[in-house]
């Protein structure tokens, strides 16, 4: 984990509680955990947008009213289909959710 200085206001780390063994089970774990520590902060500046790039950033944010998405995955061509495994295919179906809101 980075210190925080004067370019880092704060580290996050996932604290996981249960134990989870299938991808969406960890993905869903994951956000719940970083969400419960980034709440404190969104109480306190009331950000007017959150903006969310791709890797599931947009997970924690997921029922925010003020979230925007942008996608890297949107644009896919077969070339880049080529390379994507197990883990890249649920990215893909979790930015397809983000992109139908």
């Amino acid at each position: 984990m980075p210190p925080r200085d004067e370019y880092i206001d704060y580290v996050f780390k996932p604290a996981f509680s249960f134990d989870a063994f299938n991808i969406e089970a960890r993905l869903l774990e994951n956000a719940a955990s970083l969400r419960s520590q980034i709440n404190s902060i969104l109480q306190t500046y009331k950000p007017d947008i959150i903006h969310c790039n791709d890797r599931l950033t947009f997970l924690p944010f997921r029922f925010e009213h003020n979230v925007v998405y942008s996608s890297h995955l949107l644009f896919a061509d077969l070339l880049s289909l080529q390379g994507m495994n197990d883990i890249y295919f649920q990215e893909f179906k979790t930015e397809r959710c983000a992109i139908s809101r």
